[in-house]
């Protein structure tokens, strides 16, 4: 939608030779700690906001304030609580699924029902997150994670497919034992700082770290090749780790962070070309200079939160100081199709700075990037940055913070 049609303007700003893209801000009482997608435009979910519901916030556009409605009430006694949650970026277009400690909760959309799916899990372990695998076979990749016998052997984390049965999880078997999910930032946080499986295009994708440190499709229960994983595989040596891994939804590339010790190196993996040098970069060097942007010394310049944009246009990334997760400057670089190497990093834009991110999801029509740190949202309406004007500004160091409802 354009201005015209808003009544809106949206700016872009040029300080010292580097686009930023300030955001709307939305103060948010009581405070909203998790967010997460919604199949409705224009909306992100949330649990907390003491109405003990899930609950959809529609977005105006622009700045307008936001308006809460209601989709599942009372369908626990604390639907929102001192639960472990995992919130699922996938979802069909009237379910949303997510992880509670123990059971998944299914909520349907259009008629409001919801309910918990239990999945034998004992008390002390934990459900690590579920993601729709196949929707129409009521088919979920369900992470399972189990307290080890010692207290050195710390968790161990297992996938598993599992078929939705009359409101049950029937475990169907686990696909890969122990391949070490993620962990929170601090133990009353909520955003995670890893993402070591995903699913696309109905596919399982899983890093096996503590096992044989490869990354794996599957197809079912069935191993399956996929360029993805065999470039990282046939490059793993030059990769420490895997904190995270994103795959771009239609076109063929993806990146991967590397968990070295101090910085997060980043990998960029594309599959339009034979040529193996071409196939696995680092492109590391392309974003170092934001370091001094952003006051972090180089040698500490880390990455994380790598997300792909629902319509496949944006490529958000976290940068921050080792180790502060939850300070983050967020950049956003277009996807170009017709660009070999698929990102302009020419047109790299600076989103901003969160100081105390809780969470972050995605919403559509327009496409916007929004994050929370419990007390404001902030929301950047990429979808709209074609109709943005553009102003050159005085330097600065990039943590503008945007309009406030």
């Amino acid at each position: 939608m354009s201005k015209e049609n808003t009544g809106f303007n949206y700016y872009v700003t040029i300080k010292n030779g580097v686009r930023h893209f300030e955001p709307n801000l939305f103060w948010v009482k009581p405070t909203i700690t998790w967010i997460f997608p919604v199949p409705e435009p224009n909306a992100i979910g949330t649990l907390d906001g003491g109405k003990n519901s899930l609950t959809f916030i529609k977005f105006g556009y622009g700045n307008k304030k936001p308006e809460y409605k209601v989709i599942a009430r009372n369908f626990s006694k604390a639907v929102f609580g001192n639960f472990t949650y995992r919130f699922s970026p996938i979802f069909t277009d009237d379910m949303i699924v997510y992880s509670k400690s123990r059971v998944a909760v299914m909520v349907n959309v259009k008629t409001g029902e919801a309910f918990h799916a239990g999945f034998n899990i004992d008390m002390g372990d934990f459900m690590f997150g579920i993601h729709p695998l196949d929707p129409e076979k009521n088919l979920f990749a369900v992470v399972k994670s189990i307290e080890g016998w010692n207290l050195e052997d710390g968790w161990f984390d297992d996938m598993h497919i599992a078929r939705l049965e009359e409101k049950q999880l029937v475990d169907l078997g686990i696909v890969a034992k122990h391949f070490n999910e993620t962990g929170r930032i601090t133990s009353d946080a909520s955003i995670y700082v890893y993402n070591r499986w995903t699913i696309h295009n109905k596919m399982l994708f899983i890093y096996t770290r503590n096992t044989t440190k490869e990354l794996v499709c599957y197809d079912g229960f069935n191993k399956t090749a996929h360029p993805f994983t065999e470039i990282f595989n046939n490059n793993k040596t030059s990769a420490s780790d895997v904190r995270h891994f994103a795959i771009h939804p239609t076109l063929p590339f993806g990146i991967i962070v590397d968990d070295a010790r101090h910085t997060r190196p980043l990998h960029f993996l594309r599959w339009n070309t034979n040529d193996p040098d071409e196939q696995f970069t680092t492109i590391n060097h392309k974003l170092l200079p934001l370091a001094a942007l952003f006051n972090i010394k180089a040698e500490y310049f880390a990455f994380s939160y790598p997300n792909f944009s629902p319509d496949g246009k944006w490529l958000v990334l976290g940068c921050f100081q080792y180790d502060m997760f939850d300070e983050v400057h967020f950049i956003a670089i277009p996807v170009d199709p017709e660009n070999p190497e698929f990102l302009n990093m020419d047109e790299l834009v600076v989103l901003g700075f969160v100081n105390g991110l809780t969470s972050l999801a995605w919403s559509t029509n327009p496409t916007a990037f929004v994050v929370s740190d419990g007390n404001l949202l902030y929301k950047w309406d990429l979808g709209e940055l074609p109709n943005a004007r553009v102003i050159v500004g005085n330097g600065g160091d990039g943590d503008t913070h945007g309009r406030k409802e």
